[in-house]
This record gives C-alpha cells, structure tokens and sequence, in this order.
C-alpha cells in the first residue's frame, strides 16, 4: 500500500492597511483553501481559512472558526480544519465565522496498487472446448480488491487458441499457451493461460429403440464424451460388434439387424474406450394380411377357396385362413356374394369385394360372378364290396353351382364284367373275384367308383381286453375278432387300425398292436376311474370297448437309512420309498407299518425312527399297500460323541506344574479319559507347555505369567479339536492371597510410640502353595527397627497353605515414629523369587 504524507506549515500573514480616517473596520467575507482537492485513502489536508476585512485587509483565522462536512462517511473534518479522507467519494466542508461561511468540494479517489485477471470459475485445468468468464479486478489503497465490469478492452494473443469477447468470456478454442490481456485506462495486464487438450473421458452406445420386434431394425449411436463436457458421434467411427450375432448383427453405420428372438449384448470400442447395451429381439410381428381368392371368377352357387395369411416383420408368412378367430371376413353386397361362417358363397351375377379384417390391419379382393353351372356329378352305391353272387345298385346325382342337384340317367359301364356287370339301371352284380371300376359318363363329366368283389366279406369285428382296469404306467393288450359273411371269425388284432378316444390318458400302439398304455404325466383326473374307449377298424368296419384307468398304484417298495451300522446309544433314521406305477417314488415313512425283528436290540418308531438298546444284529420291515421290505441293521458298541478338557482350576501360578485330562462322552451317554487319545498343544510355548509324551500326557507346566488357550486335539478325525483358557499368575500376585491381622497396644505422645508398646502382626498363607519365610522386619518413620531370619520364629521357615504365623514388636526406650511398617519377606521355593507381606500403621 502506498502511504502518502503531507506536511501542511501555516504561516500568518499580518497586513497592516496605512492610512484612513479610522472608520470601524468589519467583516466582508470568508476566503477558504487547501493544497489539493483530490484525497487518496485516509489522506490529510489542512484546510486554510483568509478573512477578507470591509478594508479590504485579509486576515489567516486560527482559531474560533467552525468546520463541518456534508457527508462524515466520506470525509471528517476536525475542529482546526484538517479533512481526512474517509471512503470514496465527494463532499463539501464548510468554515463558519461570525456569520460568514465559505465551502469547497473534496474528491476522494483510491489509488490503484495493483490489479489481476481472474476466470471464473476457477478450474483445475483448462481443457479446449470450455468457456470461462474473465474479470479484472484492481486492488486500491485501501487493500481490497474491486471487479472492473466496464470500459475493459480484452484481447487474444492467438484467436486461433482462444477467443475472448468484450464482455471478457474466454472461449478455449485448440490447445497451447495463449496471453489474455486486458486494458483500463492506464492498466493493461496479461495472463498466461495454458489449455490443455481435451481427451475422451468415456463413450456411450444408445439405440433408437432398444426393443424390436423380430425383423425390423434399430439404431445405434456411439458418443464419444470428453473431460470438457462435449461430446461428438463417432458412430462410423467406432468399432462395433454383436455379442450374439445370432440374435442380431450390426454393421459399421451402427444399423442393427434382428435375426432372432433373444437378447444380445452390443459392443462400441474406440480409442481403447468400450461401452456396451442390451439389444432385444421380440417376436416378429404382424405387417401386413394377405387375402388371394384362388379363382377370382365363379359361377353363382359356388364356394370360391381362398388364402388368408400373415405377413410378419421377418419376411415370414403364416396361413390362417383356417384360423378364424384371427380375422373377420365380410362381403361388400350380400346381394352378390354371402358369408356364412367364414364360407363364401356366389349368389347373383356381379362383381363384389370381399375383406378381411385382422386388428388394425385390412385388405380386400375383387370376386366376379356369372351363371351357375353344373359342376359335378356323383355316382353312389349301397355298397363298396361284394361277396362272390351279391347284387348291389348305383346311382348318379347331378350338382349345379347354385347347390340344387338333379337326378340324370348317365351311361353306366364296367371296367371288367367278369368281375363285376352293371345295366344301365344302376343294377351291380358280382360276377367273379377281384376289382372292377364303374364309370358314370354324363356331359363330359364322368364319376367312377371301385367295387371290390371278395370270396367273403368281414360283417363286423369285436375288441376285448386282458384286463378291464389299468393304472397310470402300466400296460395292457387288446385284442381285435373278426367276423366274416360267411360265418367265420378270426383274430384280425395285426391287421385293423387302433385308435383311444382319449389319446393323452390311454394309447394304444398300431406298432405294437394293440398295446395299450395308460400315460404317465397326463393332466386328466383319475382320481375315479375315467373310461376310456379303444377302437379297431378295418375295411371301413369298426368296433370299440371301453377300458378304466385309475390311479397309479405301488409296484415296488424300498427301505434305507444311508448306513446299516448303528452305535449303541445312537438313533438311526429309516426311509420307506414306494414306487408307483407311474415311477414317482414317495416317502411313505409316515404311513408305513414298521417292525423290529428283536426289540431288546433295537426299537423302531411309527415314523422308522430306531433306537438302539444293544448290540446286535436285526432286521427292519416296512410293510405299505400290501408290499414289506426289510432293512438289516447292525448295532456296535457306543462311540465316542464328544470330548472336553477336566482341570482343578483354570489359573496356576508360575513354575507349577499340573494334569489335564481329556473326557469323553460316548454316544450311549457314558465318559471315558480320553487323555492320552489325543495330541496337546498351547497357543504361546513362552509361555507354558503341555506333555504328549508317553506316560506324561497333559501334563500342563506354566513358565511365564500371561493368558494361554490348550487345545486338545481328538486323534479320531470325525470329533473337533477342544480347547480351554488357562491364566498363570505372577509369583508376586502371591502377597495379595495372604490375610493379614494386626494388633497393638500403644502409647503414643507427640506422635512417638513409647517404650513398651506392643505391635503383632499375623499373616495366613491362602495361596494354595507352601512358601519360605526368608525375614520379619519392623520399619518406621525414620528407618528399621528391628529385623529377625531367625527360622524357630518364622515358622521354622516354611509356611504351608492354610498356616499362620504371628510376631509382636516391643517398643524399647528409643520409642518409635509413626507410620510403622511390620514386613514378612517371602519366597516362592519353586522359582525363588521373593515378595513382601505387609502392614502399616499410621
């Protein structure tokens, strides 16, 4: 900041007006002035004041003059005329003298110190293709900072990199380093702004739909997106491919064709970029209908044949010109061509479009009608064949396609009398064995019809059955009996056709005949018997008998239990499977009768739960729907089930040394040691150990004090590894298991214990261990008393578990200061370390 610092000196002027006749010299006017008008931030001024007398004699006021501001905010003015600049702006200060008062205007204007170009906002990096908005900003006088948004003159050093406008928006064009500058008045500033370029930050694969039916096609567009935010369609540009070419193929213009019904994944790659998208392929759907009348010009009376079908977005065509709940069809004029029940029908000369009607979708067809006409002519006889010197008749019946018919009397002939002769009456007599054709000839138009003369002909035939019912599965044969003109049958089951009226329940094989097969999986109930009807038919004769099929029943019965070996104590689950008919097999455990061969062995439940009493061998039956079946069961000795590690306790002070034991639970609810069975391990060999040599196993012996978990492992693999958390305590842990007992019987003055008084203290080993006494000492305030190691006194320096010891300190005539400490020092005889039994009193 720049800091200015004006000295202002007042000098007075004393002018002295010579001559006149003494008139009262008085005030004229108020002369006000300072050495500039223009203030920077909190710059001073003085202001000077110049009376000008009615003598025309000037006078420099100091004091007595009053100054005021016309706005404080912006400058102040103090009670001797020097103006502070306060903010920016202008204001008038007044001076104020005997009734007179002058004024002058004071501009204050801040420096400009310094000045930047900022972009806002302010990126991480510049990437071409961005726009950004650049600002100049100047710092005055007063350290802030004040955006210029007018009267800036922007400029590019390369337009080819950048372009910037007037209003400062910066438009990165190509990468480089370009200079933005900017000019305001005196300032002209640049900045280097260094673009980066841009660079594919993903792709993207959309199609336009994402659906279609078979047939048709779809769009793919590929964009490839940029870190700048723009993005570009690279479609032909991009590598693209078909996860499924099977249900759909896209070419290199991103046009996707369906091939089949289906899914498929599409790929785009570019510039090591991918980006995939579900394409479906619905079923095709339906275009277009078809309507073609094969003859577009019939005689009235007839009915014109015609297709109707379904053109799909595959190019396929389907025939449903049968299929009449798809379409409609109606007729323009009933008058000349009628529908009844999708038949159409020719009914007066004309012409008539017909239509087909189908959803959404229409088309018709032109149909011209002239005269009927005969169309046909049908010869008929009683009967197809004769037996050798049987007479039967023909007949003839003439057809117009208006539909009337008509008798006619055609020309009869025989294509082989010796067989067969006929008379122009229509009489038809067998005259020898064999075939022959009678012709009726009526305008051009002729019938024929073969007679087959046969040495006997069958006059009916009879099917009968092994056996009348037959369960789902399960197959029987049927058998057909011939019955001939001439009195005689014979089994004909190899030669006539079989047919079953209910085909999807009950088939019957014309491979092998007669073979009937009640089917496994069919959707009719046969909960209750249905019947079914067999039919045999041969030469136009035929002949059925019915046949009820029922429920599939049991053919085989089974018994398991995944192992035939039980341990005693154990239970053994057992499974009865029947097998039906139909080959399902169910679990009928529930509902089977079950029995055991020695129940002293070996219970079973109602369920074939079994439950073992002793060892032994038995046998199992399962008895349902009149099939049993057994299961041999063997029951061996009790097993192992589970183990757990026995100890006294789960903490041990340190250096000792004490057995584990493994126990185990049998299956028949017994426990057996199972210590040496095993292997044993702890997870810190710092710290403790356990035996698995022989004669020592478990053997537990803790080194070090700390927290270890054991852990036995069964040697039998089918049982988990056991373990137990064991603590091992510290030798000094030992003080705290000591009960102490105090005692005593003082004097005290002036806080000195006198001569004579008397101090016990009894201690009781509680830690379960025998302990050396090593010392008993008495402490006071100033040091030792008295100290013994004397063993006749210290319990012959042992101290068992459970045992006391008590010794009482005599105060002698130096007297003692208080606190008095009473200490047994002990040992631990197993790692020799020693620890304090205390007590003080204060």
């Amino acid at each position: 900041m720049k800091i200015i610092n004006i000295f202002f000196f007042s000098f007075v002027l004393l002018l002295t007006g010579c001559g006149g006749s003494g008139d009262k010299v008085s005030l004229s006017k108020l002369e006000i002035s300072t050495n500039t008008q223009l203030l920077d931030y909190q710059e001073t001024t003085q202001l000077s004041v110049l009376a000008i007398n009615s003598d025309d004699s000037l006078e420099s006021l100091i004091s007595g003059v009053t100054f005021s501001s016309t706005n404080n905010d912006i400058l102040s003015i103090s009670n001797t005329g020097l103006i502070t600049a306060i903010s920016e702006g202008e204001a008038s200060v007044t001076a104020s003298y005997q009734g007179k008062e002058s004024s002058i205007s004071i501009d204050v204007t801040y420096s400009i110190i310094n000045s930047e170009i900022r972009i806002d906002p302010e990126p991480d990096n510049m990437i071409e293709g961005t726009n950004y908005q650049s600002n100049l900003w100047v710092i005055k006088t007063d350290g802030l900072s004040y955006l210029i948004n007018e009267d800036v003159l922007w400029l590019s050093s390369d337009e080819t990199l950048a372009e910037i406008s007037s209003e400062g928006l910066l438009a990165l064009l190509n990468s480089g380093d370009v200079y933005i500058e900017a000019t305001f008045g005196d300032i002209n500033i640049q900045r280097l702004v260094s673009i980066q370029a841009k660079e594919i930050s993903e792709i993207a694969i959309e199609l336009s739909p994402a659906q279609v039916a078979l047939g048709y096609q779809s769009n793919a567009i590929v964009t490839v997106i940029y870190n700048n935010g723009s993005s570009e369609n690279l479609t032909t540009s991009a590598t693209l491919s078909s996860g499924d070419s099977s249900v759909a193929t896209i070419n290199e213009d991103g046009v996707v064709s369906s091939l089949a019904v289906g899914v498929t994944v599409l790929n785009a790659e570019f510039s090591g970029f991918t980006s995939s998208v579900n394409f479906e392929v619905t079923d095709a759907v339906i275009t277009q209908l078809l309507f073609n009348i094969v003859q577009n010009s019939m005689p009235v009376g007839m009915t014109p044949l015609y297709v109707v079908k379904q053109q799909f977005s595959d190019g396929s065509l389907i025939d449903i010109t049968l299929e009449h709940q798809i379409y409609t069809l109606s007729s323009e004029d009933l008058n000349f061509a009628s529908i009844d029940n999708y038949v159409i029908t020719t009914v007066s000369p004309g012409s008539v479009n017909l239509t087909v009607t189908a959803g959404n979708l229409q088309t018709s067809t032109l149909l011209t009608i002239s005269e009927a006409v005969v169309t046909d002519i049908a010869l008929s006889t009683n009967t197809l064949s004769l037996a050798l010197g049987l007479s039967g008749e023909v007949s003839t019946t003439a057809t117009l396609s208006s539909g009337s018919q008509i008798s006619i009397d055609p020309v009869y002939s025989s294509s082989d009398e010796t067989v067969l002769i006929v008379n122009q009456t229509g009489l038809i007599t067998a005259s020898g064995i064999g075939q022959a054709i009678v012709t009726a000839q009526y305008n051009n138009i002729q019938d024929t019809i073969t007679i087959d003369v046969n040495p006997a002909a069958l006059a009916s035939l009879n099917v009968s059955f092994e056996i009348l019912t037959l369960p789902i599965g399960r197959k029987t044969q049927a058998s057909a009996t011939g019955n001939f003109t001439d009195g005689t049958s014979s089994n004909i089951t190899q030669d006539v056709s079989w047919s079953s009226s209910t085909p999807n329940l009950l088939s019957v094989s014309n491979t092998v005949k007669g073979e009937v097969t009640a089917i496994i999986g069919s959707s009719i109930d046969v909960s209750s018997p249905v019947t079914v009807l067999i039919t045999a038919s041969l030469n136009g004769i035929e002949n059925n008998a019915g046949l009820d099929v029922v429920s599939a029943v049991v053919d085989a019965l089974s018994v398991d239990a995944g192992s035939s070996l039980a341990s005693l104590g154990n239970q053994l689950q057992l499974t009865a499977t029947a097998t039906y008919s139909n080959l399902e097999d169910i679990d009928v455990s529930n509902d089977a009768i079950w029995l055991s061969s020695d129940e002293t062995v070996a219970t079973v439940s109602s369920n074939g739960l079994l439950s073992t009493i002793a060892e032994g061998v038995i046998s199992v039956s399962a008895t349902f729907d009149g099939y049993v079946q057994s299961f041999e069961v063997t029951v061996g000795p009790a097993t192992l089930d589970s183990v757990t590690i026995s100890t006294t306790s789960l903490s041990i002070y340190k250096g000792r040394v004490k057995q584990l034991n493994a126990i185990g639970t049998m299956s028949d609810g017994s426990e057996i040691t199972v210590t040496k069975l095993g292997f044993w391990s702890v997870d810190n060999s710092n710290l403790a150990t356990v035996s698995n040599d022989s004669g020592s196993e478990g053997v537990f012996t803790a080194i070090e004090d700390g927290n270890v978990n054991i852990t036995f492992t069964p040697h039998e693999q089918s049982l988990p590894p056991t373990g137990i958390f064991q603590s091992i305590k510290p030798i000094s842990e030992m003080t705290n298991e000591f009960s102490k007992s105090v005692s005593s019987s003082m004097s005290v003055i002036n806080g000195v214990v006198q001569n004579g008084s008397k101090i016990s203290l009894t201690i009781t080993n509680n830690t379960g261990e025998t302990v050396s006494l090593l010392k008993f000492k008495v402490d006071d305030a100033n040091g030792e008393k008295v100290s013994t190691s004397d063993a006749s006194l210290l319990s012959d320096g042992s101290l068992t578990s459970g045992e006391s010891v008590g010794l009482t300190y005599t105060v002698n005539y130096l007297g003692a200061t208080k606190p008095i400490t009473l200490t047994y020092e002990v040992e631990d005889p197993v790692t020799n370390e020693t620890f304090n039994v205390s007590s003080t009193i204060n």
